[in-house]
């Protein structure tokens, strides 16, 4: 039996970029952006929501080494992601069929 023992990297901060959004984000919350900040918190603080587990990982890991970061909310029972590009010039707000 083999025991394998993973160093749990533990996020920092890191930049936004710009925040934009797509059609669909801004269809779902009918121009009412301002309801998109407690997502926006949860991102920017290292929350990334209903992630698996190896995605948060990497997500963790790309605070350190410049990668994608992608988080998953919901809101209103409906699927919503948020990427920040690994340059972090961008954050967006989407729907996954909109990927």
């Amino acid at each position: 039996m083999t025991n394998i023992c993973q160093e749990v990297i533990k996020p920092i901060p890191f930049k936004l970029g710009r925040i934009v959004i797509t059609r669909g984000i801004d269809d779902l919350v009918n121009g009412e952006h301002e309801k998109l900040i407690p997502l926006l918190d949860r991102h920017r603080s290292c929350d990334w929501g209903s992630t698996c587990e190896e995605d948060s990982a990497l997500n963790n890991e790309g605070t350190h080494d410049g990668g994608r970061i992608m988080s998953e909310y919901h809101y209103d029972d409906i699927k919503i992601w948020i990427i920040t590009e690994w340059d972090r010039s961008v954050t967006t707000f989407l729907l996954p069929s909109e990927y």
